[in-house]
């Protein structure tokens, strides 16, 4: 029903979206020249196509994105251009061009899809990279076979695609304990990861009963890896802030709460496939998550229309009860994370070691210098505290948990870099309580100190030992950051 609140509120964003694409393209000559407008001709044929919309079925506005859609495929995005970045060349222009197709399949001359499909293959011809950006590869590969209607396609992505949920052991990819790494060392449950199990839970649907279904040994992985690497960091509906990677310094619209959305958005996809007992846990965690999260409500987000409508009738099914509390004690040490989930509250460590590296500057992350020195996150009812402008209000020299030399910091410092030490990681107790340990240096100083925290029932002991220097300058240490 599009005039349910639910819908209606989606649905007004995307008519939105459409106009002010719209007029951008309008007041754009030069727009056909730039592949970056085709998500703009996509947002104009999802408010064509979506049931309820304003522009549905409108005229003017499947025209106007035939139009414009011939236009990108004879100057901005065909076999003749110059191949720009990789991700949108390979991965993101090509996704948007083949859902383009399917919103306004019906309007289109056969000969723009085959031009379209021509340059797909050119600028992506087969499988390659790892981890997230291989499931993105093979995504765009995969849609490219089912709008283009070609099964050598189809195949070559389910293919690639079994290799993304296999787990790996060094490198870039999801790990046994839980951990992800993308970028070689850096964690990335909630960045990359979340975009790898979204994408991949989208296809392995889109493929479910038909002859393409994937069936191989190790489907099994991707509902361990749901609950292993996502049920653990998720926390009341949000994302816990030290697996998203270099994405803590990105804009509010990508906050923790949001991610913690996008991931339980696959989450709701795997109820579409998952055998039992998942499937059932997979609800009853969807079902505890929206209720708990009262700092930003699930269905205000900017998610697929049938993802809501799936979500909004597990919450209202009364024969699903929300998941228990989660009282758990993990420790991911392939990625140097450690999380100990309590009665009303949850306590996590970032460390990083000779595999990990502490932090990626990149896209406004530039100055996180010690958020993999020890930080800790204290999480309680307060579902403000790390969500409302955190990042970009607290001082990156007084991070809780952390043993700092107060040397002035600047950019990028340190980017990536690797602890000295492997003495990284700890041990649990029936996976209810934990003792973990750090020994720490840090770049571009002589710091050096023991870090422990022990992690009991109803409290942590956070322990500091043989902290030195020889710089001269002042050591500090930090109990906690709050507002």
């Amino acid at each position: 029903d599009p005039t349910d609140e639910v819908y209606a509120s989606r649905i007004a964003q995307i008519d939105e979206a459409a106009i002010s694409s719209k007029n951008l393209i309008e007041s754009n000559a030069s727009y056909s020249t730039n592949p970056e407008y085709l998500s703009h001709v996509e947002n104009i044929a999802l408010a064509y196509a979506v049931n309820g919309s304003k522009y549905q079925g409108n005229k003017e506005m499947g025209e106007f994105a035939v139009e414009a859609f011939t236009n990108l495929s004879r100057d901005g995005y065909s076999v003749d251009s110059n191949k720009g970045f990789f991700w949108g060349w390979e991965f993101g222009y090509p996704t948007s061009i083949c859902n383009t197709i399917s919103l306004i399949y019906e309007l289109l001359p056969q000969s723009v899809i085959d031009d379209y499909m021509a340059a797909i293959d050119k600028h992506n011809p087969d499988v390659g990279y790892t981890a997230a950006n291989k499931m993105w590869d093979c995504q765009a590969i995969l849609l490219r076979g089912v709008v283009g209607k070609d099964a050598n396609k189809i195949n070559q992505a389910c293919d690639g695609m079994k290799s993304v949920y296999s787990y790996v052991t060094n490198g870039d990819g999801y790990y046994e304990d839980g951990s992800f790494i993308q970028h070689s060392n850096i964690a990335y449950n909630g960045g990359y990861g979340k975009s790898l199990m979204r994408e991949l839970c989208e296809s392995v649907a889109m493929l479910y009963g038909t002859s393409y279904q994937l069936q191989d040994e190790n489907m099994e992985n991707i509902y361990e890896i749901a609950m292993n690497a996502y049920a653990v960091y998720i926390y009341r509906g949000e994302m816990m802030d030290m697996v998203r990677g270099r994405e803590i310094g990105s804009p509010v619209s990508r906050s923790s709460h949001r991610i913690g959305h996008q991931a339980i958005h696959f989450f709701v996809r795997m109820t579409q496939f998952a055998p039992e007992p998942y499937k059932s846990q997979f609800k009853s965690l969807i079902k505890k998550w929206i209720n708990e999260d009262k700092y930003d409500s699930f269905f205000d987000s900017d998610l697929p229309l049938d993802i809501l409508r799936l979500a909004k009738e597990i919450c209202d099914d009364e024969s699903v009860s929300p998941a228990d509390e989660l009282i758990k004690s993990v420790i991911s040490a392939n990625m140097a994370r450690a999380v100990h989930l309590q009665s009303g509250w949850g306590f996590a460590v970032s460390m990083s070691s000779r595999k990990v590296g502490n932090y990626e500057a990149i896209d406004g992350n530039g100055n996180a210098w010690y958020t993999g020195s020890g930080m800790t996150y204290l999480y309680t009812d307060d579902m403000e505290q790390y969500a409302d402008h955190f990042w970009t209000t607290v001082n990156r020299y007084r991070l809780p948990g952390i043993t700092l030399d107060t040397v002035p910091r600047s950019g990028s410092d340190g980017n990536a870099k690797t602890n000295e030490y492997n003495w990284v990681g700890g041990a649990t107790i029936g996976e209810l309580y934990s003792a973990v340990g750090m020994q720490l240096s840090q770049y571009n100083t002589t710091l050096h100190a023991k870090k422990s925290w022990f992690m009991f029932d109803d409290e942590v002991v956070c322990l500091g030992s043989d902290i030195t220097s020889t710089d001269g300058r002042t050591i500090e240490s930090v109990i906690d950051s709050r507002k």
